[in-house]
């Protein structure tokens, strides 16, 4: 009956809204579904961030090398981090620390593969290519024989995107590939960091490991002769919009929709990676590498569709 004021508990809508005079409270369903496309658009803004942060890096790449560039980067995002985090140091065993140092291995590898990867090919290209790394997890995790069919599509895809490939480009195939098989291990620490570590305690202690590794090679790029403010103020920034801000978005996310739904949607990588690549930086991918972005695109939707509750979670691939 309309007008009659709802049971205590219950959630007044519609006209008893207006009859209440209470504060207006949006339906269940109105509010599963804002938490849904909240969580989809801060996914989606997060892999934009990091393909764009991808293309912009390659601006600095004259001034400080790639390795320096990813060093510097490295450095900045574990400045920040440490600041704003303050892991805690004491009482770690060295199990903990063995898996901070691995986990910081493995982004380092990733980061510096990428940019090594995207100075002699396609953003796209690379993108496709080290996507083989979070879809081997996820296909080892779901152990259907329906996944053979995405390894099979995975590989195709690479195939494609790779064959009108240069031979001097030969190498940027090869970091990407590298760059994909440290994006799996980099997966397979995650998970066990996160079971040793609160919050972003481990991820700010594996960057700072990371910026430690590479310190030497950051301080000689820091040092580089015709180096500007606004050459720094760049790698300031891949630090913020390639790192520290699609980690939230894709953080705040997984709380929204769950791990499978942004391992679906961190799918697009490649798709937009290619994209990025034709409007930011002018690279036009053929016919061929076109579907081959697609299919590996596909094989990860696929993949990730079928891990039980276990898609892997991408971290800052740039």
């Amino acid at each position: 009956m309309a007008g009659r004021p709802p049971p205590p508990g219950a959630i007044a809508t519609g006209t008893d809204r207006a009859v209440l005079g209470g504060p207006v409270v949006p339906a269940p369903s109105a509010v599963h579904d804002a938490r849904v496309s909240g969580g989809v658009g801060m996914v989606l803004s997060a892999t934009l961030l990091i393909q764009l942060s991808t293309a912009l890096a390659t601006t600095t790449f004259d001034v400080f090398g790639t390795f320096g560039t990813g060093a510097l980067r490295i450095a900045t995002a574990a400045a920040i981090l440490l600041a704003v985090v303050r892991p805690r140091l004491r009482g770690r065993t060295a199990r903990d620390w063995t898996a901070i140092g691995l986990m910081g291995t493995a982004l380092t590898a990733m980061s510096l593969g990428l940019y090594s990867a995207i100075e002699r090919i396609p953003l796209g290209s690379a993108m496709a290519i080290m996507f083989a790394g979070p879809l081997s997890v996820a296909v080892l995790a779901s152990r259907r024989r329906l996944d053979l069919l995405w390894v099979v599509l995975a590989a195709i895809g690479i195939v494609l995107v790779t064959h009108a490939v240069p031979s001097g480009s030969v190498a940027g195939v090869g970091f990407a590939l590298a760059a994909a098989g440290a994006w799996a291990v980099y997966l397979r620490c995650s998970a066990n960091v996160g079971g040793r570590f609160d919050g972003f305690d481990g991820l700010a202690l594996a960057i700072g490991f990371g910026a430690v590794v590479t310190a030497p090679v950051a301080l000689g790029a820091a040092f580089s002769p015709g180096a500007r403010p606004t050459d720094f103020a760049v790698v300031g920034l891949l630090a913020v919009v390639g790192f520290a801000l699609p980690f939230a978005l894709e953080f705040a996310a997984l709380r929204r929709v769950g791990v499978r739904v942004v391992g679906v949607l961190l799918s697009l990588d490649p798709a937009v990676a290619a994209l990025v690549g034709l409007v930011v930086l002018g690279q036009r991918l053929d016919a061929w590498q076109v579907v081959g972005v697609g299919l590996v695109t596909a094989a990860s939707y696929g993949a990730v569709r079928g891990a039980r509750g276990t898609a892997p979670r991408p971290g800052p691939p740039s």
